[in-house]
């Protein structure tokens, strides 16, 4: 691994739901339907420091992913900071399978003003249109998930613009 990893852009893929120090494991939640096969290394983001984990075997048990990875013991001091996965840039579209299938669940969601309004929590599929539902504080919203509502979808950033919330209720 090189070891400028400063100079780097990286991509939020997916986060950690579980991590078993015992056997050096973590459960991951991806974002995207992913291609695992030229993946060496995951990024945690660990207060703003992008710190590189060397994924030494990968398992599927139960429709989930579970990594075994080399120092996870370097975790164990950040047991209550909720792991963010991100890989390098330049390897993001080669292990996005179909960009159509993007899971936008934890997607942040910004108005064109760029005001945070939450976070994607679920996505209904009505008959007509999907929805989205937007949780920010314990408030849900849910935005009909259409051109007219959505500006923009940016995979990469895991990020969706859309026109100001207040203006929709």
């Amino acid at each position: 691994m090189d070891n400028n990893i400063q100079n780097l852009d990286f991509v939020k893929i997916g986060n950690i739901t579980n991590i078993d120090f015992n056997n050096n494991t973590i459960l991951v939640n991806f974002y995207y339907d992913i291609n695992i096969n030229d993946l060496k290394y995951l990024f945690f983001d660990i207060y703003e420091e992008f710190i590189p984990f060397k994924i030494i075997k990968v398992e599927e048990k139960n429709n989930k992913l579970i990594f075994t990875v080399k120092d996870i013991d370097l975790l164990k001091s950040f047991k209550t900071v909720k792991f963010k996965i991100y890989i390098e840039k330049n390897k993001f579209n080669d292990i996005i399978e179909n960009e159509e299938d993007v899971n936008i669940i934890n997607f942040e969601v910004f108005d064109k003003d760029n005001n945070y309004c939450g976070y994607v929590s679920n996505v209904f599929d009505y008959p007509g249109n999907k929805c989205i539902e937007i949780c920010k504080e314990d408030i849900k919203k849910l935005l009909p998930f259409i051109d007219e509502f959505v500006i923009n979808i940016n995979i990469k950033n895991s990020k969706i613009i859309i026109k100001n919330i207040n203006d929709l209720t």
